[in-house]
């Protein structure tokens, strides 16, 4: 054992400074709080829909057992003149809905095609109840981009950055 000991020291060191030898399988570096710094979709015709404007407000959690919640905003929402969500017009409910989602569910990830996989519970887009949404993934330090064919046309995706 004692000839051994010098191949123990960079694993001992690597321990001690933090480090590892192979990186965070990919639900490990999906897991934890991130804030929406950008959502798009890029039409096949070259052109770009921000569907919540150009500086979208949202949170998406994933927590280690396996729920999330995510909830994504545009930031010039309009304010419901009455003060009363159950007697907002036509025109305020509108661009509400269609400036804002949020959903939740169970999560998990395929680590062979770095995809995502939510069940959705509830959503405020309720055809998606009982669902599972697929979407590509790639992580890149604290950022994480997800993508998915758009209901419009084109991809969709969702930029996020950790928050620590």
């Amino acid at each position: 054992m004692n000839r051994f000991k010098w191949l123990l020291a960079p694993v001992l060191m690597a321990a001690a400074l933090g480090t590892t030898f192979a990186a965070d399988p990919l639900k490990q570096q999906v897991a934890g709080l991130w804030s929406l710094t950008a959502q798009y979709v890029d039409r096949a015709d070259g052109s770009r829909l921000e569907r919540f404007g150009p500086s979208p407000k949202g949170l998406a959690y994933f927590d280690q057992g396996g729920r999330f919640s995510q909830v994504m905003v545009r930031a010039d929402l309009p304010k419901i003149a009455s003060n009363n969500a159950m007697t907002a017009t036509d025109a305020e409910n509108r661009a509400i809905i269609e400036g804002s989602t949020a959903f939740f569910g169970t999560w998990s990830v395929d680590e062979a095609t770095s995809t995502l996989l939510q069940r959705i519970e509830g959503s405020t887009f309720p055809n998606w109840n009982g669902t599972e949404l697929k979407r590509t993934l790639s992580l890149s330090g604290d950022e994480m981009k997800q993508c998915v064919a758009s209901q419009v046309g084109g991809t969709s995706c969702a930029i996020w950055r950790r928050v620590r």
